[in-house]
């Protein structure tokens, strides 16, 4: 039975090889279908997000099975392009509420293993990471590269987030 929970430092190795897998540049053409991640972070950046932003979350059974990061726009300092996004939030409206740095957090990367796919994991981990962050950030933002069309198929019928506009960012189209 799969379970949801915070992930542990010694998760680590196992987040690395569930993303090295599914990251767009060690895919072929057509498993990229099955969706993909553009994102992949390193050990320093997991362990920040561990141990001081709480923010990562993971799927597992007797192995991590998917994970889902829910960082602060803060923890994103070093990646320029999503800075760049963060100070346009403010042209982010939701049911009369604009979007900021200080109400909303990213959710991103998420990535579910090929061999549990289709079986409600998504959605699960994306709802109790929001339980969990749902003190800090009322809202929750996220973009997906326009060619994951799974992703986004996901992301707008499975937990009903609402497209707002799509994005430039590093020369890519991106759906938010």
């Amino acid at each position: 039975m799969v379970k949801y929970r915070l992930a542990e430092l010694e998760d680590i190795p196992a987040i690395q090889a569930l993303m090295s897998e599914n990251h767009v540049n060690s895919m072929n053409e057509r498993d990229k279908a099955d969706g993909f991640i553009s994102a992949e972070l390193n050990q320093e950046q997991l362990t920040r997000l561990i141990s001081d932003e709480q923010a990562l979350f993971v799927a597992y059974d007797d192995k991590v099975a998917a994970m889902g990061v829910c960082a602060s726009w803060d923890f994103w300092a070093d990646w320029q392009a999503v800075q760049t996004l963060s100070h346009g939030l403010n042209k982010v409206m939701l049911d009369g509420t604009r979007f900021s740095r200080e109400n909303s957090y990213l959710w991103g990367p998420v990535c579910i293993s090929k061999n549990y796919r289709g079986q409600g994991i998504f959605e699960s981990l994306f709802n109790y990471s929001k339980q969990m962050m749902s003190s800090h950030y009322p809202l929750i933002y996220t973009y997906v590269h326009e060619d994951n069309h799974r992703s986004f198929a996901a992301h707008n019928n499975k937990v009903a987030l609402t497209y707002t506009r799509d994005i430039e960012m590093s020369g890519q189209v991106l759906k938010s």
